[in-house]
């Protein structure tokens, strides 16, 4: 409400004018410290309402609960997912050692069966190199080298009997060469002086009997044979030689084997030698 000033004359008129200036001082300056006291009154109040609502929470067990739950919420959720991640994990580690565990049993069930089988061919190959059903060998190996070793012989006398057919063709030959000239001599009417008969020899005996017969005289011809038949006998020689020393290294490759198989005996080691393959079944 403004202020109204009476009307006065005179002196007092001035008084009157002091007064009312002093009263609105008194008015501006009452003005201001009763904005600045509302100011104040206002932050102490909106201060007193923040430390009412902070105290309230603290003091409010729903509040803290609604406080503990959102977080317990949050680090639920994360562990409830690293546990679906994990029992996913599990589940797929459990059908590999299924998986695992049948491929070893499919494995180990095939191991079984080649191991059959290999003592199923180990006992007919004894079968078929023996002849015999009773005599039965274990140690295969020893086995297999007594057959190289009959096998190299056998080579050997087939590769002697080739020779000796070739020789007794050679001979026979000779043989058949040497009657038809003597029956042709024989029938021959024409008996010269100077003649003599020819010389027909098929061995190292006749050789020697006509080398060291004085009563018939030896020629170009007969020299000529002599050396042929001494040539072919010494290609006999040389080629039975060849044949006698392959049987030697065939005789020295069983000797080795033998005192090999001796040295294993002696040193403690088993009294047969089993095949590696099928100790690499086995394992």
């Amino acid at each position: 409400m403004a202020f109204q000033a009476p009307r006065i004359h005179g002196h007092n008129e001035l008084d009157y004018q002091e007064l009312l200036k002093q009263v609105q001082t008194l008015q501006g300056k009452l003005s201001a410290k009763t904005d600045a006291l509302l100011r104040l009154a206002r932050a102490e109040v909106e201060r007193i309402e923040e430390n009412a609502g902070i105290v309230k929470l603290e003091a409010s067990p729903a509040a803290r609960n609604s406080v503990r739950l959102s977080s317990e919420q949050t680090s639920d959720g994360e562990t409830i997912g690293r546990q679906e991640k994990l029992v996913s994990e599990n589940r797929q580690l459990e059908a590999d050692m299924a998986s695992v565990l049948s491929t070893k049993e499919e494995l180990v069930l095939e191991r079984d069966a080649l191991v059959k089988k290999v003592e199923r061919l180990s006992q007919e190959l004894t079968y078929l190199l023996n002849g015999d059903p009773k005599r039965v060998v274990e140690d295969l190996d020893s086995l297999m080298a007594e057959n190289r070793y009959l096998k190299a012989q056998l080579d050997s006398a087939q590769e002697e009997r080739q020779t000796i057919k070739e020789n007794l063709e050679k001979y026979k030959s000779v043989a058949e060469h040497v009657a038809a000239r003597r029956q042709a001599e024989l029938g021959s009417t024409s008996k010269d002086e100077g003649e003599k008969p020819t010389v027909a020899v098929v061995n190292m005996k006749q050789i020697r009997e006509l080398l060291s017969s004085h009563s018939i005289d030896l020629d170009e011809s007969d020299y000529r044979a002599l050396s042929n038949v001494l040539l072919d006998l010494c290609n006999d020689k040389q080629m039975a030689l060849a044949h006698q020393r392959r049987a030697n290294k065939i005789l020295g490759n069983r000797l080795y084997e033998v005192e090999q198989r001796l040295q294993g005996l002696e040193a403690g080691k088993s009294p047969r030698s089993v095949s590696p393959r099928l100790d690499v079944i086995q394992k």
